[in-house]
């Protein structure tokens, strides 16, 4: 659990911009949340003996996971290339700390169409779960994904979904965290694994390392199911098998 928060520490860096920091007593990083302070400008300010206070907002950070999976070509190319140019798009709903390797993985509940291409990707975002969704599914359609068609389990551009939210359980309509069906996909297993084995997933009471383990002993199929992919090395390639994206 987070201990509670010291005042701001207010200082002046370059430029007289004033900045802020923010300890927090027994913050452990496993929960997912981090606290930030920003100058809110927007707020009218008291000038005490020659000397503008800043007033000082508190955002919360929580760390989220995002599956990644395509199988289809997009307007980015291939769906290597698709899941590059996406995890780019993230950006724009919080900051990418980790990402997994790439994995071309067997197509589950619909068996007459392509390997599918997944990934996970680590954000820090200060989202709400609701808003995230909404953002997620705003950067699908850029790539050629709506929802509303197609056939479930399908062949499609773009997949991404909201995997875990920091510690939060919720069950709305349309959206569920953590995902209902994460146990049970090798997919979505194996590269959350690489990034966030000793995650605990809230409700399970197990880490994503445990989940994956108890997976892999029903199924005896993971190696087949999920290969990583491995690119040649060349300048066009980065580690990982993610391809480089460069906007055109």
């Amino acid at each position: 659990m987070l201990g509670a928060p010291s005042f701001p520490q207010l200082h002046r860096g370059k430029g007289g911009r004033v900045q802020a920091s923010i300890s927090t007593e027994n913050s452990q990083p496993e929960t997912g949340l981090a606290l930030t302070a920003h100058e809110d400008r927007s707020l009218p300010r008291e000038s005490r003996c020659g000397f503008s206070t800043p007033r000082v907002t508190l955002k919360v950070m929580r760390t989220v996971y995002i599956g990644m999976g395509g199988n289809m070509a997009s307007w980015a190319g291939a769906p290597e290339a698709t899941l590059a140019a996406a995890a780019q798009r993230l950006e724009s709903l919080g900051r990418m700390t980790r990402r997994s390797s790439l994995y071309s993985t067997a197509p589950v509940g619909f068996a007459a169409q392509p390997r599918f291409v997944n990934a996970v990707v680590e954000l820090e975002t200060e989202l709400e779960p609701r808003g995230l969704l909404e953002g997620l599914q705003g950067i699908e359609l850029e790539f050629g994904r709506d929802r509303s068609a197609g056939i479930a389990n399908g062949p499609r551009t773009l997949d991404l979904d909201i995997l875990l939210f920091g510690e939060l359980k919720i069950s709305e309509s349309g959206l569920e965290i953590p995902h209902p069906r994460l146990a049970e996909r090798a997919f979505v297993l194996v590269p959350l694994n690489e990034i966030a084995a000793g995650v605990v997933v809230p409700g399970a009471a197990k880490t994503v390392g445990q989940l994956l383990t108890r997976l892999i002993e029903a199924t005896k199929a993971i190696s087949d199911a999920v290969v990583q992919v491995r690119s040649k090395v060349s300048a066009d390639k980065e580690i990982g098998g993610w391809p480089s994206y460069r906007e055109k």
